[in-house]
């Protein structure tokens, strides 16, 4: 099935695309522009100019005065062949690539010496890419696992002998119609061009479509670019870039070589139909679960032995004798490269298909989606390739912004200060006239080490203060350089810590507190707040840390500052107690009822004088507040001499969930309990603790 005269638009006349935006797009102008240079040009100081393997060109330049010039200026040249045998295929300074500009190159010189290199080849390129192998008869498949296992090694022959292809589907979920043609470049690039079309019946639906990935200067680029044949012309035009990494590696920002490699030597052509029937696969080896069959897989071989014909024809039936089908002949050469392939999706209506999963000879159907290729296998000629470097910004201001891991958002910098631990981001503003750019990069720091480290997503983290400068690269050697000063952050968040809320009268705890970011002043100051009941004895001890001694018997609350920052405060509770006594434990817990809630769980325990207790969960809720459940019951015993108290033959209060696991005496009158519960919002039973207290004794827990 094929859909010819398809209406066809002319090329672009040019090529606008958009990557970042100069002058009315999302960047802003920073309130402090940064100081930044470009790199250092010695004026004065001439550099050398080598040109690398002009054996087979001859070289006219303009700008040199014996392979020397100075930092600065402009150099050109252009290149003739002068062997009819080879071809011209690229030219590089150092390590970024030069485009022909009207019959000649040129660049500014830097001030270092530079390398000039031209690459040439034979016409024709290597004649392994026209000599097919003959097909070996035993790797042919013989069954829908064979046959992926095929298109794995087409997969690869096709990036190693693709020169060029033609595509027409309707496979595409969101394009109706395209038809391609496809041609890889021996100059690392790979160029799409044709038609998409979003509506079959209607030519002002198509859409002209141009598609270019390749490589240039370790950036691999993609640019794509569709003009809508519409009542109002439209354009759409894009280029993405990746960095070619092989080591840090960020799927956003960066690709491995052997990844980029396969995008801009292939199509796709084998991936697409191994995609196609892979369900079929699936379907074939669990019989039990579907009724897709696969009704026959053969194989032909070409007269010369150089390639051959895999035919499969596989059928579902679903319903009153209808169905789905899918039909493909695939051609392979001997080295595995797909030639041709045809693929239909078919629709059967209603009686079509037998018991059998065989085809009624009053079939009708029609074919729903279908898929055409050819591919060639030849040398790979030199194309035409989009030269980026024109839309790199040449001419821009950078602005710094930073956030530490203890602020919401970030800020931006202000006379190019920014703070140890902070992580940095930036935002570029060209001021040349170029609309659309690619974005330059962070590309290191120029003095010493240790200032910076970059994470796999290429985050910018300051490690330490002082005084450094980070350099930008544009993506085609131009760098830009900003010096930064990072200064120690001011104390933002404080933490404290107790190493208990509760102390006896000569006995001690310690606080220790710590401030984010951990880089800031640790120092703090604490004291009893004016007004407390209670006494205590602050010291502090040579590791930052305090010693908190109980004097008399009260509450005590502490403020602990910052000395850095004075707003930065917190408020500390502790109690002093006289500490705990068999007899006066025991006779608070006898006499009275141990009580807590902390808003969400709430306990009423109940000690009797015969070693029995009953005590009632509790639990919040929005409609009816704290609701205590039926009480359960338990029996217990004290140490005399350590105040321990264990637990025994524990009943649920209320649920099986709900169950008193443990108790501890604090002081005469407060203790911490244990227990269990189910909490609905995960459905998972937990611990939890609860701090409780002494109160009137509540003799009947059932009346909560």
């Amino acid at each position: 099935m094929k859909i010819s005269n398809i209406y066809k638009l002319s090329m672009l006349a040019f090529l606008s695309i958009a990557v970042a935006s100069c002058g009315n797009g999302t960047s802003t102008t920073p309130t402090s522009t940064p100081s930044e240079k470009t790199t250092t040009v010695e004026i004065d100081k001439e550099y050398a100019v080598s040109f690398k393997n002009e054996n087979y060109v001859s070289i006219t330049t303009e700008g040199l005065k014996e392979n020397k010039a100075t930092a600065g200026s402009t150099i050109s040249f252009s290149l003739n062949l002068t062997d009819d045998s080879k071809e011209l295929i690229s030219v590089y300074l150092d390590s970024i690539e030069l485009f022909d500009d009207n019959g000649s190159y040129s660049f500014t010189m830097p001030n270092h010496n530079v390398d000039v290199t031209i690459n040439t080849e034979e016409k024709g390129g290597d004649e392994n890419t026209k000599n097919v192998s003959n097909v070996n008869v035993d790797s042919l498949p013989s069954s829908i696992l064979d046959l992926q296992s095929y298109f794995d090694k087409a997969i690869k022959a096709e990036s190693k002998y693709l020169a060029s292809g033609h595509i027409e589907s309707t496979l595409d979920s969101y394009i109706d119609l395209i038809d391609l043609d496809v041609q890889v470049g021996k100059n690392d690039v790979l160029v799409v061009d044709g038609q998409r079309i979003n509506n079959l019946n209607s030519d002002s639906a198509s859409t002209h479509y141009r598609k270019e990935l390749g490589k240039q200067n370790n950036l691999f680029y993609t640019i794509e670019s569709t003009t809508s044949n519409s009542t109002s012309m439209s354009v759409t035009n894009t280029l993405t870039t990746k960095n070619i990494d092989d080591s840090t590696f960020d799927s956003t920002t960066s690709i491995n070589s052997s990844d980029a490699l396969s995008q801009y030597t292939s199509y796709g052509f084998s991936s697409l139909i191994k995609d196609q029937i892979k369900d079929i696969k699936e379907k074939v080896e669990n019989p039990e679960s579907y009724t897709f069959y696969l009704t026959s897989l053969t194989k032909h071989l070409s007269e010369d032995k150089k390639s051959a014909t895999i035919s499969l024809k596989a059928i579902e039936k679903t319903y009153n004798g209808e169905g789905k089908g899918i039909e493909l002949a695939a051609t392979f050469d001997g080295d595995y490269f797909l030639t041709s392939a045809t693929l239909e999706k078919i629709t059967y209506d209603e009686n079509s298909i037998n018991d059998d999963l065989t085809i009624k000879d009053t079939a009708t159907y029609s074919i729903e989606d279908y898929c055409e290729i050819n591919a060639v296998r030849d040398y790979r000629k030199t194309l035409n390739k989009t030269d980026i470097s024109k839309y790199a910004m040449q001419d821009y201001d950078i602005s710094i912004d930073y956030k530490l891991d203890e602020m919401t958002s970030s800020e931006e910098s202000v006379d190019n200060i920014v703070y140890n631990s902070s992580t940095l981001s930036f935002s570029f503003k060209c001021k040349d006239k170029t609309d659309y750019l690619i974005t330059p990069k962070f590309s290191g720091v120029k003095e010493g080490e240790g200032y910076v480290e970059v994470d796999s997503l290429g985050n910018v983290k300051v490690l330490k203060e002082g005084e450094f400068t980070l350099i930008f690269d544009n993506g085609f050697g131009k760098t830009k350089e900003v010096k930064v000063n990072s200064l120690k952050p001011d104390p933002m968040m404080l933490n404290v810590e107790v190493s208990s809320s509760v102390m006896f009268i000569n006995n001690s705890i310690t606080l220790t507190s710590s401030i984010l970011p951990s880089v800031s002043i640790q120092d703090v100051t604490v004291e009893a707040k004016e007004g407390s009941k209670g006494t205590v004895e602050i010291t502090k001890n040579d590791d930052g840390t305090y010693n908190i001694k109980g004097i008399q018997e009260g509450n005590v609350a502490l403020i602990i500052t910052s000395t850095a920052n004075t707003k930065l405060s917190k408020e500390i509770n502790v109690s002093i107690a006289t500490k705990p006594t068999y007899e006066k434990a025991l006779s608070t817990l006898t006499t009275m009822s141990m009580h807590g809630e902390d808003g969400t769980h709430g306990i009423y325990i109940n000690f009797n004088s015969d070693g029995t207790g009953s005590y009632a969960y509790g639990s919040y809720s929005y409609y009816y507040g704290m609701k205590y459940s039926t009480p359960g019951s338990f029996k217990y015993s004290i140490n005399q001499d350590t105040l321990k108290v264990t637990l025994s033959d524990v009943t649920y209060s209320g649920s099986t969930d709900n169950n008193l696991t443990s108790y501890s005496i604090v002081t005469n009158t407060s203790g911490d309990c244990s227990f269990t519960y189910y909490d609905y919002d995960s459905y998972l039973v937990k611990d939890s603790t609860l701090t409780v207290n002494a109160v009137t004794r509540v003799t009947d827990l059932n009346s909560l």
